[in-house]
């Protein structure tokens, strides 16, 4: 089985990266929230990290338009594909990523869009929010903090029912009372 998910995973690369140039060009931008936020975090000194079970080159492919050639720079750890043998659900990459910051995973905060991606990063301790895809809105996303559609941004908020609901864009201010409410339910478990 490992083999074919191998083989699957690589046929999906090959085609990803015959498509770099587009994806490079922006032709997949990121959804709304995530580069906002990454600068937000940035501007607090809030160290931001990447842990992917993808390749190396689909980032490169993905965050090369919006950041620039040199977006690694950005982040305070990457790891993925080429430095985790297992992919997720296994919490490999999150430790790996913790290692690297030298943090533990209950301190962090994770964004994920997948049921795995949820396990993997609960599994390593870390407090999840999930934006799903296409693809994964119908998978189980219990334990997460939230699950919202994306993250908003000021021209493209998030759809609520009411304004009081929840708050029109994901701010840092959102995601530190996530994280203390989160912190609080743990405590008194």
């Amino acid at each position: 089985m490992s083999r074919v998910i191998d083989a699957v995973h690589a046929i999906k690369t090959r085609h990803y990266t015959a498509r770099a140039a587009r994806v490079r060009d922006g032709g997949l931008p990121l959804r709304p929230g995530i580069a906002r936020l990454i600068d937000e975090a940035r501007a607090a000194s809030i160290p931001v990290a990447i842990a992917t079970t993808t390749t190396p080159a689909n980032l490169d492919a993905l965050l090369h338009a919006p950041f620039g050639p040199h977006w690694r720079r950005r982040f305070a750890a990457i790891c993925d594909a080429s430095t985790t043998q297992l992919k997720k659900p296994a919490p490999d990459v999150y430790l790996d990523v913790l290692r690297q910051l030298g943090l533990k995973g209950p301190d962090c905060l994770a964004f994920e869009d997948s049921a795995n991606g949820l396990r993997a990063a609960r599994a390593a301790l870390v407090p999840t929010v999930v934006t799903p895809t296409a693809y994964t809105a119908h998978h189980s996303f219990d334990g997460a903090l939230a699950v919202l559609p994306h993250l908003g941004d000021p021209d493209a908020p998030l759809p609520s029912a009411t304004a009081n609901e929840r708050p029109a864009w994901v701010t840092l201010d959102t995601l530190r009372r996530w994280h203390r409410e989160a912190s609080s339910e743990a405590a008194a478990a």
